[in-house]
């Protein structure tokens, strides 16, 4: 990795920790359920449509995409971005596109194809504002694509353990 690329990945890494470490902030962090949508065989992720998410803006801080072994283990990021100014504000309503570049994101890594046959896992790093405390939102999730006659599509993987390999049938991945 360059210099410009580490300084990009310390810059994402602080973004994502400064709030959890900052004095005063009084940071709290959650793992959330990410849903994954298929929109025209690409995947397309959002946060949880949760109460709080409703009454209370989101604020991406970084979108990681990342290929994953048969034992869930990260091989290699295939897309990131980082939340910059204007503020990226996410909404239980809606989806954010793979590959996309919403206005106010920088691309930390320019997506690469997702290809059927292969696990995925998806993060999402948010901020949400109640009162004048900011607290930290963390979605994750997996999903994989297959290709048929109707075309691409995804299929959304529901949390579960590492050893439950059932959760990833509809993928047909070989083993």
């Amino acid at each position: 990795m360059n210099g410009a690329g580490q300084v990009k990945r310390a810059s994402l890494i602080l973004g994502c920790a400064l709030p959890m470490i900052a004095g005063g902030c009084e940071a709290r962090q959650r793992m959330l359920d990410m849903p994954i949508q298929d929109q025209s065989g690409l995947p397309c992720f959002g946060v949880a449509d949760t109460r709080e998410a409703r009454r209370h803006p989101i604020k991406l801080g970084a979108m990681v995409v990342s290929e994953l072994d048969a034992s869930e283990n990260v091989i290699r990021e295939v897309w990131s971005l980082a939340g910059r100014l204007p503020p990226v504000m996410l909404d239980p309503e809606q989806c954010l596109p793979y590959g996309a570049r919403p206005k106010g994101a920088e691309t930390l890594v320019e997506a690469e194809p997702v290809q059927p046959g292969t696990r995925y896992s998806a993060f999402i790093n948010a901020y949400i504002q109640d009162g004048p405390n900011w607290s930290n939102r963390s979605y994750l999730g997996a999903f994989c694509l297959t290709e048929g006659p109707e075309g691409r599509q995804v299929h959304e993987i529901p949390s579960g353990p590492v050893a439950d390999q059932a959760r990833w049938a509809a993928c047909q991945l070989s083993p």
